[in-house]
Formats: C-alpha cells, structure tokens, sequence
C-alpha cells in the first residue's frame, strides 16, 4: 500500500513538471510512443500534440487519405505545430503490381501548405512528383504563407545536373526566410542570365547562413566577395571540377570580419599558394575546416607542394574543434610518387602527426588496400579517424631474391608516431593471401599497444575474418569510452573467427599477446561456403593457455563435410567424445572410446579441444541447426536451435549476422 502511494505521489511530481520539459521529453521518443502519451493525462496532452505534429510526412500510404481530407480544416488543426513537411514517395526495388503513385494536384497541393503556417523545412522526395510540387511552390502567395520557410530539399542532386530555372526560382521565392541553399553554375547558367550572376543572386537572401555552392563555370568566385554578398553566412562548402585558383603573394582569401565559422573546400587538386593563404589567413572565427582533394593521390599532391607546405597547413588545422583533409581521386589512379626515401606510411604518419597536434583523445583506424589511393584524416571534436591506403609496398618487401610478406611500419624518427596511437583498427582487404590474416593480427597486436577493437575481413573468396574486441556486443552496443592508459592484454577478451579454423600458430599469438582473453568463438556464415573440401581434416585448438576462458563457441561445419569426431581433452585427465555421422549433419551424440573402437566406419575428420572445463562450451552446426552445450565439461540436454537461440548465437559469438 505504501509502495502504491509513493508511485503515485511520483506520478503527481512527475504530471506537474514544466510544459517546455514535456515537450522535450515526447521529442525524444518515437512517434509510435508520443501517440500513447497524449491519452494518459491533461497535462500530457497538448506537449504530445506538439511533439508529435513536429515533422509530418507524407507518404504512399496516406497521400490518397489527405487528398480526400484536404478541404475538411479540422483535420489539420494541429499542423500549426508543424515544422518541417516530407513528401516522401520513392520507390525502393521493382514492385510486381505497383499502384501507381498518387500526386496531389496543384490546387490540393497550395490548400495543404496553407494548413503548415509555422514550417521551417519542406523536403520533397518523389520519383515523378518533385518537378511538379516544386512548380506548385511557385504559386503560394509567400507574403502570408511559408513566411518562416528555412530550408527547401529536393530528391534531385544539384551536383548532378546543373539546376533549372525552377529550382533557382523557387529558392529566389522565398529568399527573405531561406537559411540555406545548394546552387550549381554552370557555364550557361541561369545565375547568370536571369539574375545578373551569382554575386548579385546571392545578395538577395539577407537571411542566408549556410551555402553549398558547385562551382563548374570555370570562373573563379572568391570566397572573399561570397561572404560579402552574404555577410549573415556561418557555413560555406565551396566544391569545384577546376583546381584551385591562382593567387598571388599576399592575397587573402577571406573576409576577416565575417561571421563563418564553417569552410569545407573540394578541388580536383589546391595550390601551394592556396594553401599558404590558408594557412596564415583563415579567420579565427572558423571552428571546422574539411579540405578535399579529388583528382590526386595524397603522395604525389606532397610531391607538388612540398612537405613542408602540408605539414604547416596539418598544424594549422590541429588547431581547430573540428578538422579533416582527404584525397580521394578515382580507385584507378594510377600514382606518379616513387617510393625512394620515406615510405608512403612514414609520410602518412608524419602529416598525422602535425595534424593531431597536442590533442590526448582516441584514433580509430581503417587501413584497406580496396582503395589503395584513397587517404584521410578527421577530428570530429572528440577523436581522431583515419583511413590509410594499403599498396603493394606496404605488405611486400621484395628487396631480396624472395618476395616475402612484410607489413609496412613507419619510421619513427621521421613520422615521431606511429600505430601505437590507434585504439581501434580494421583492415578490409582484397588481397588473397593465406599469410596475411595471422600476418595483420600480430601487427596489430604488435604495433598498436593501446587497442580496444581490432577486426580483419578478407573481401574475396575465402572470406576469412577476424574480431578482436573488449566487449563481446562490440558491435550492438558500440564503444562508449576509451582508457587510453590501458594496454591491449588489459582491453581484448573477445576474439570472433569466421571461416577459418585457427592454427596453432595462430592460438600461440593470442596467448602470448592476450593471455586473459575471456571468450573465444569461431564460427561461419550460416549456409555459408567454407574452405573445407579435403577429404580428411584433422583439427587440434589448445585453449589451455587462457586460464580465464568462459565461453567457446565453435561450429563444426567449418571442417570437412561427413562424419565428424569431436573429442575433449580435458586437463584434469578425462575425456569425452561427441561424433556428428550422418550425411546432413543434423545430430550430435555421445560415444564412449569403446563406440570408437568398435565402429566400423572411420570419421571423415576429427576436432580436438584441449581445455579446461570451462563454465559454457558450445558447439553448433548451423548447416542443421543443432547445436550441443557443455556446461563445465558436462553436456546438457540434446535440442534443435530454436529461433531465440540462433538470434542470441548471431548477437555474441558470430562475427556478423547469422542470416547475412
């Protein structure tokens, strides 16, 4: 009874709680959840309303519904909460018997925006209608509707296809609210002939605050006269299909009395003079700076430039909350840089290391040789990510008469960092060599002494991955923080294989390097193909090393296909065997050393574990959803895997989605 009226004198605190709380609260829900809330109380009511008519989109399931509703006002009388309006009516894949999209007509479409008098965004995205609904916005008498319109985002991509005179027309519309807007100029634009050039267009939205701006005219806008056509403009992302334009000593780019505190530039390639103007003349207003190179790879833009040029403008961005600077050209670019002197990774790290500055905070790296030109670095504000483009130096040494495989590592006395700065690393890579998964697990394990996640994934046939992680739901509940004192030993306690059965080799790494690991797994893609074809396979996994071991999960379909023997050794002296027989597979069953004696048919392959007898041993064969556990060397009851018992296999111990 007590515990009932403590519930309700919460409930009354909590139904006295201020309006603006409410309405902040039913914002963080889902919209399925706001809809219960407004039938629990009064006071519920109205914030629940708001928050729930905040976004309103519109669908193919409900467009045939307002088209019918749109003359009864009632309906709409809570739009006046509105802020931000989706047509959202894009096919996804082909639909055998597909009705065929329903469209507002242009009077329905102007007496619907008229119901939304408080909205900020319009998003339309349709795959026949967006012409004709943006056409319509033409004709809405903007002196008493979308007074308070922001920002108008259309399915079509700008960088595309340069705009029409609609699309310029719409934005020119509501120039006296709009907040944001993306323009492409092309030589034969519109901005040129109907409004008197960009400069002039731009002059007329007095509001203006965030700006994309394509420019393919050839004519070089300066970003100087673009913040004072807009001086109200706090973000500008410049793009361009011609380099970077030439200047001269001493000329700045920038209006230093401007309010930007956003600058994303894009060039095919930038100039050692653009980026000396950066570098000394970028306002102190600016807060986030992203630099991208699209048409040169990183080593041979430095080639051009000089070292010395990239590494002033990589400190003068470690500088900033927010940074990044990529080189992106196409994955076919076939490099210029030689690799005399420095390596690639030495000069990657060396920049690294001016662009990090003096910040303490995680990295988390991506190292792939699938975009072998591709290379960037960025600083969101809270840690530092990388991607660094793997080529055929950086795993191939050939300076002997062999060619060996020798994973590049920088040198220290040239970059001053190195790996031993990453906390989390993947490798994706499409190199098929049996030596090179053991080859990155121990440089990693090696290099990079501070890891929390380090993962492999093998991209052509077979397919062989590896996750290293502290957590075993690494990937469902992600990482929230780092310990960046702690050591890698101190981190790893999960290890997830797939489609490949460790070698002893292998097992001997991951002891010495991680003694305590807590759970192994090694596993396989259900139905998957895996390299076991040999007619014979014998396995042999000592785990005995890991005295901390809690769990193993191994599936057998990772061996030959047929009759398998699966024998535990078990420290304290005994044994016990467990034999898969039949030709699917389907069926696990104790036998004695006696049965094996006196079996006539011979196992087409035998998995030996050596071990202690662990709190959960697990084996499984998805081939025919069986699957057998052995609590602390005990077998438990015989079952078929049920639905909840594949979902919980998936989540901890496969190294992705079962189903995938």
């Amino acid at each position: 009874m007590e515990e009932t009226i403590k519930g309700r004198q919460n409930f009354s605190q909590m139904i006295n709680l201020p309006y603006e709380i409410y309405l902040k609260i039913f914002s963080l829900l889902h919209k399925s959840l706001v809809k219960d809330c407004v039938m629990v109380c009064k006071e519920w009511s109205m914030p629940a309303f708001q928050a729930y008519f905040k976004e309103v989109i519109i669908n193919d399931h409900n467009t045939g519904t307002l088209k019918a509703l749109v003359d009864q006002g009632q309906y709409f009388k809570y739009c006046h909460w509105t802020e931000k309006l989706t047509v959202n009516q894009e096919s996804s894949g082909f639909h055998f018997n597909r009705e065929p999209e329903v469209e507002f007509t242009k009077e329905e479409f102007l007496k619907l925006i008229k119901y939304f008098p408080n909205l900020k965004k319009i998003e339309i995205r349709t795959n026949k209608s967006e012409s004709n609904y943006t056409r319509y916005l033409l004709d809405i008498d903007s002196n008493h509707y979308l007074t308070r319109l922001e920002s108008i985002i259309l399915r079509t991509d700008t960088f595309c296809a340069n705009p029409s005179n609609l699309y310029c027309s719409v934005y020119y519309k509501f120039r006296a609210s709009l907040t944001r807007i993306s323009l492409e100029h092309e030589r034969k634009s519109v901005l040129a002939s109907k409004y008197g050039g960009v400069l002039n267009y731009l002059n007329q939205f007095k509001k203006l605050t965030h700006l994309t701006y394509c420019n393919n005219s050839g004519h070089y806008t300066p970003i100087y006269e673009i913040q004072v056509a807009c001086p109200s403009l706090t973000s500008i992302q410049l793009i361009s299909h011609y380099s970077s334009p030439l200047l001269q000593a001493g000329d700045n780019i920038f209006d230093q009395n401007s309010n930007l505190k956003e600058l994303s530039l894009s060039f095919p390639n930038i100039s050692t003079r653009y980026i000396e103007t950066i570098t000394k003349y970028l306002p102190e207003s600016v807060k986030k700076l992203d630099i991208t190179i699209t048409e040169i790879d990183l080593y041979d833009w430095i080639d051009q430039v000089g070292i010395e040029n990239v590494l002033q403008l990589a400190e003068r961005m470690s500088n900033l909350p927010k940074a990044s600077f990529q080189c992106i050209p196409d994955k076919e670019y076939e490099t210029e840089h030689e690799n005399i002197g420095e390596s690639n990774m030495t000069i990657f790290f060396k920049v690294l290391n001016a662009f990090k500055g003096d910040k303490k905070v995680p990295c988390t790296a991506s190292f792939s040789d699938f975009r072998s030109v591709h290379n960037y670095m960025r600083f969101n504000g809270e840690n530092i990510s990388i991607e660094y483009g793997l080529n055929y130096a950086d795993l191939y040494d050939d300076s002997g008469e062999e060619r060996t495989l020798e994973f590049s590592v920088p040198d220290r006395t040239a970059s001053i960092i190195g790996p031993e700065i990453i906390n989390s690393l993947s490798f994706y890579i499409c190199t098929v060599d049996p030596e090179l998964t053991i080859k990155l697990l121990k440089y990693s394990l090696i290099n990079c002494t501070h890891l929390q996640h380090v993962e492999f994934k093998g991209m052509n046939s077979p397919h062989h991955e590896f996750v290293l992680s502290s957590n075993i739901d690494y990937f469902h509940e992600g990482i929230e923080t780092y310990d960046l004192t702690a050591t890698s030993k101190e981190n790893l306690k999960t290890v997830k294989l797939k489609n490949f059965i460790p070698s002893k080799e292998y097992i001997d790494l991951l002891a010495n390097h991680l003694p305590d690991l807590q759970i192994f797994t090694c596993g396989g893609r259900l139905g998957g193909r895996f390299d076991n074809s040999e007619e014979s396979q014998d396995h042999k996994l000592d785990l005995t090393r890991f005295k901390s071991l809690k769990i193993v999960y191994f599936d057998v379909q990772l061996v030959s296909i047929g009759s398998k023997l699966i024998k535990f050794e078990y420290v304290d002296g005994e044994e016990k065997f467990y034999q898969l027989k039949d030709k699917k597979d389907t069926s696990f069953e104790a036998i004695s050393l006696e049965d094996i004696k006196n079996n006539q048919t011979t196992p087409i392959s035998t998995i030996v574990f050596e071990c202690e007898k662990i709190e959960r041993f697990t084996l499984c064969n998805a081939r025919g959803y069986n699957f057998l556990e052995i609590f602390r060397g005990i077998p438990q009851k015989k079952r078929s895997l049920e639905v909840d018992d594949m979902k919980y296999i998936a989540n901890k111990f496969l190294p992705d989605q079962f189903n995938q």
